[in-house]
């Protein structure tokens, strides 16, 4: 039996015939997608957050996955709750929006709808210069893991100091989430279900120009786009919290 961080196992909420699967980002847990799934359990769907591989347990056992792991641990959840609902829908923050697209493209008859949450398919900045350098150079046989910067906003350090996440970044799965950012531009095109984009112009991650990287590389005819105006990335526990998860609970109803 895994040993999780305390704070970041995973949970199974609600019950019925219409199932919700979400998926945690990066170096992150199921902590994170929490609150939304205590909102669709509470408007009657079944939910169910796994840990994806090498996440919530210790760094070094992340280092030891590639992000085809971390789609396997989704597909393998997404298997069991559909033997027991009708309808599944999935749901991913960050990270857990490029696999939730993935399994959107391969099981396109066992996912309803997907709903995207600040996903990156490019980054800037720090954050995207250290993942290509994690890609591209022997920095990550050199550099086995970099610590986290410490947010400087207050209200932002708090989110993040109640989130039981890494607290470091493992260089090789940094150039495996590299690859995996660059192989979703293309499989995105097989993405046929309706699909909901919900971005924030004030996420300091994952920049706002990654929804309209979607919404055209998509192949889904139904594309819904929700933009926050004052959520940082992990927007499912900041204080808009509560439009993001009444924006995704909406949009399933519909399906």
């Amino acid at each position: 039996m895994e040993r999780y961080i305390k704070g970041a196992e995973p949970f199974e909420l609600g019950g019925g015939r219409r199932g919700c699967l979400l998926i945690h980002g990066f170096t992150g847990s199921p902590y994170e997608v929490r609150p939304l799934g205590e909102s669709l359990a509470a408007a009657g769907y079944r939910v169910f957050g796994p840990v994806l591989a090498g996440h919530a347990t210790d760094p070094a056992d992340l280092d030891r996955t590639s992000w085809r792991d971390w789609v396997r641990s989704a597909d393998e959840a997404l298997t069991l709750l559909r033997a027991d609902c009708d309808t599944v829908f999935v749901a991913g923050l960050s990270m857990g929006g490029l696999v939730a697209s993935r399994l959107a493209a391969e099981r396109p008859s066992d996912v309803a709808a997907v709903a995207i949450l600040a996903a990156p398919l490019y980054l800037t900045g720090e954050n995207g210069l250290f993942v290509a350098a994690a890609l591209l150079s022997p920095l990550r046989f050199v550099v086995p893991r970099v610590k986290k910067t410490l947010e400087k906003d207050e209200r932002l350090r708090a989110i993040r100091e109640r989130n039981p996440s890494y607290d470091c970044v493992p260089t090789r799965a940094a150039a495996s989430f590299g690859a995996f950012m660059v192989r979703s531009r293309f499989s995105i095109r097989r993405v046929r279900q309706p699909a909901l984009l919900v971005f924030s112009r004030a996420d300091q991650d994952v920049p706002y120009g990654n929804v309209h990287l979607f919404a055209w590389g998509l192949g889904s005819s139904v594309v819904r786009k929700v933009t926050l105006e004052d959520s940082a990335h992990l927007m499912t526990l900041d204080h808009e919290a509560d439009r993001v998860c009444a924006e995704v609970r909406r949009f399933f109803d519909e399906f």
